[in-house]
């Protein structure tokens, strides 16, 4: 009984905090607060709404099971019956969860871009096959010789 929840706890945690982390990269300072509340609130109603589908989806397994097999409680007994109804309820559910949790990864799969991650204030100028951005975040076109912003601040190069 230890071992899987060992197993769950380090699944748990290495998912949540990268999925944070993730979730709030590049906001700006003003706005982290908002960022992480935005997060944390898009895991809480994910998390209420995928219970309540899988209990829906395992009362319907149970349930559905009795009725196709009332008429072999009287050969099996009632109790035998019902631990078969629940277990077959739980075989659905967890087919069900395996079933999410692949398409899930299909569609993350498709949306993570290539490439580090970087900051909403990146600016990228296509110049000479080379990214630049403005230390501070402010943006502002760039002549082909240029490598200083308005201020004179020279700009970092991100290859």
């Amino acid at each position: 009984m230890v071992g899987p929840l060992i197993l769950a706890a380090a699944g748990m945690g290495m998912v949540i905090a990268p999925s944070i982390s993730t979730g709030t990269f590049g906001v700006a300072p003003q706005d982290a607060g908002v960022a992480s509340a935005t997060v944390t609130v898009g895991q809480q109603l994910g998390a209420s709404i995928g219970t309540s589908l899988l209990n829906t989806i395992f009362a319907g397994a149970v349930t559905s099971y009795l009725a196709a097999h009332l008429a072999s409680a009287r050969v099996i007994g009632r109790q035998a019956l019902n631990g078969l109804a629940l277990a077959h309820g739980y075989d659905t559910a967890f087919w069900w969860t395996a079933g999410i949790f692949a398409a899930g990864a299909v569609i993350s799969g498709a949306l993570f871009r290539n490439g580090p991650l970087r900051p909403a204030s990146t600016v990228h100028h296509r110049r000479r096959g080379t990214r630049h951005r403005i230390a501070t975040g402010r943006t502002r076109a760039m002549t082909n010789n240029d490598s200083s912003d308005a201020h004179g601040r020279m700009l970092e190069s991100v290859t």
